[in-house]
């Protein structure tokens, strides 16, 4: 996980309060009291995390446009993706969870990008 975090094509910027401490560059999913982590498989996912944040700090997210996530393991370039635990991200076979496609192979722990579709 990375101290900032840049999209590679911004989409949209929104900032929220931080429900849970937040890492840049994490998926981020709505929860009670704003946004946190996205779970596995997150359809409350709205974006990834711009900066770090502790609950109760406003955090900006990006959405949309072509974004960076961090692989929970070994995704293949154009696979669909969805939110992992932590939010990271991982393959999917479920277009309905699926967050974006990747435009190259990671490894656990390496940056994906991800053309956005959702």
């Amino acid at each position: 996980i990375m101290a900032e975090y840049v999209p590679v094509i911004e989409g949209l910027a929104v900032s929220r309060m931080a429900a849970a401490n937040i890492k840049a560059g994490q998926a981020l999913a709505i929860s009670s009291g704003g946004v946190s982590p996205a779970p596995a498989s997150a359809a409350s996912f709205v974006g990834f995390a711009g900066f770090d944040a502790k609950v109760g700090d406003i955090v900006t997210y990006y959405r949309g446009g072509v974004q960076r996530g961090v692989a929970s393991g070994s995704i293949a370039a154009g696979a669909l993706v969805a939110c992992a635990d932590g939010g990271a991200v991982a393959p999917t076979a479920n277009a309905s969870v699926a967050i974006g496609i990747s435009a190259n192979a990671a490894a656990a722990g390496q940056t994906v990008e991800l053309e956005m579709i959702r």
